[in-house]
């Protein structure tokens, strides 16, 4: 008799929408009888009432993912879930109004108004506008464009933002250009840099590679962007140069085949020793192709995306008119506690000027990563352990790119972009290596005579000493 008084309650309870959930004591597994009746008077549906177990989440939130139709985002570290009987009956979101302010998040992205009560936190700020997701917040990882084929467009509550962990709006108020080396008082610096000790079958470009060739730029341009994609990146790079084109910029992108590192499965696109030996070769590749150009090159990471006409790569352009030698993205730039002069950078967008400093340390990271240690160690980390501990800081003059040249979400959402990374997604790691297997490691140097650097630097000659305990050191 009871559980048939529970049984009506329950398909009796009203179908408004879930606000915050709160603890429900509900019959547990073992009660299989009773579940069976629910389940058979509620036509064998179930839904999902949720908690969560972090601050990342709410328990509204929880529960309106964990119980989506298509795709269900419900990870089981923000959210603890039951299957109870019955249809879940979804919230009716109204249109989230948009600001006509500057573009936030990407080609689509606005800012959205606060519009009455939401879910959206500072984890989850962005809301579908258009699509199957549409009125449901989601995750900074992934930007609002990693969920395409569930949302069309979203927008960016940046409210839940302002105060919270990821407010940096009074942190960019200073900017530090970067530090200039004396060409007087550091010359020697420069004539008596290191090299370093390589695999050399690692200082070579994959087969059938195309350099990228200035000839094919504007006449007027003043430097070449370029960039390495894969098949599987052929959408992202088609966006950048898209990009490219609405700004002005001549850009030159290589397609890396997705056997360049030989047909064996280990090795194909997709693949761990893929990525690794992709990001290994990119200082080598941006060598060559700056040996061979008569323009400075500017790198891109294929996920990246102009939003205006980046001046600051133009020449005469960075302040009181001081050339720099690189621009570097340097997450450590403004610390007052180095005064500009410690590296720890991101290599998405970098600036290489075809002078004999630049062309040297772009060199020297080559070498770096073509050291066994660094084969799947963090590019960006190996280029500032040359910069900050084997002498590269005065061997270059330096420039600290503003965070608008490599916008990442959240801590720039107040920035308005030159060039924006991957549509608002979120850098990954947390680790301090981003998903990378090794911490940097210093090459030992080699003993190099001038003859041999000169064909090195020239790009005539590649053979250098391997490192005597590496087994795979090969023979040429």
């Amino acid at each position: 008799m009871v559980a048939s008084v529970l049984a009506l309650q329950l398909l009796a309870l009203p179908s408004a929408p879930l606000e915050a959930v709160k603890q429900v004591t509900l019959p547990t597994a073992t009660d299989n009888g009773l579940n069976r009746a629910l389940a058979a008077a509620s036509g064998g549906q179930t839904h999902k009432v949720c908690e969560s177990l972090t601050r990342q989440a709410t328990n509204s939130w929880c529960t309106e993912n964990c119980n989506q139709p298509k795709d269900p985002f419900c990870p089981t570290a923000l959210c603890d879930c039951e299957s109870v009987p019955g249809e879940y009956h979804r919230k009716t979101t109204g249109k989230v109004s948009v600001s006509e302010g500057d573009d936030l998040i990407g080609m689509e992205g606005k800012e959205c108004q606060p519009q009455g009560d939401t879910t959206c936190n500072e984890w989850f700020p962005f809301q579908c506008l258009e699509g199957d997701r549409i009125g449901a917040c989601m995750l900074l990882d992934t930007g609002y464009w990693g969920h395409v084929k569930t949302c069309d467009r979203a927008c960016l509550h940046t409210e839940v933002l302002r105060g919270g962990d990821y407010d940096l709006t009074g942190a960019m108020e200073t900017w530090y250009p970067g530090p200039v080396c004396d060409p007087l008082a550091n010359a020697s610096n420069l004539t008596e840099a290191p090299f370093y000790q390589t695999v050399s079958l690692r200082m070579k470009l994959p087969t059938g590679l195309k350099l990228p060739n200035s000839s094919e730029c504007y006449t007027n341009a003043t430097f070449m962007a370029v960039t390495l994609f894969s098949q599987k990146y052929s959408a992202k790079k088609d966006r950048m140069m898209a990009s490219c084109l609405d700004v002005g910029v001549c850009c030159l992108p290589a397609l890396l085949a997705s056997d360049a590192y030989g047909e064996e499965e280990a090795n194909a696109e997709g693949t761990g020793n893929f990525r690794y030996k992709t990001i290994a070769m990119k200082p080598l590749f941006i060598w060559q192709t700056i040996v061979h150009s008569h323009l400075p090159v500017v790198w891109l990471d294929s996920d990246m995306e102009f939003r205006q006409y980046p001046t600051f790569f133009d020449p005469g352009s960075w302040p009181r008119g001081i050339p720099r030698d690189v621009l570097l993205y340097n997450f450590w730039g403004n610390e007052s506690m180095y005064a500009g002069n410690k590296l720890s950078g991101g290599s998405g967008v970098m600036f290489f000027n075809n002078t004999e400093r630049g062309i040297r340390l772009l060199f020297a990271w080559a070498q770096a990563m073509a050291y066994g240690p660094n084969d799947m160690a963090p590019d960006d980390q190996v280029l500032g352990l040359l910069v900050n501990d084997d002498g590269w800081m005065d061997r270059a003059s330096y420039g600290w790119l503003p965070a608008s040249y490599m916008r990442m979400m959240p801590a720039h959402y107040h920035i308005p972009a030159v060039i924006e990374h991957d549509r608002g997604a979120r850098p990954t790691g947390g680790d301090g290596l981003g998903g990378y297997q090794a911490r940097p490691s210093m090459p030992p140097h080699a003993e190099v005579s001038r003859a041999e650097a000169e064909a090195m630097m020239s790009g005539t000659s590649m053979k250098l000493d391997c490192v005597p305990e590496d087994a795979a050191c090969p023979d040429d």
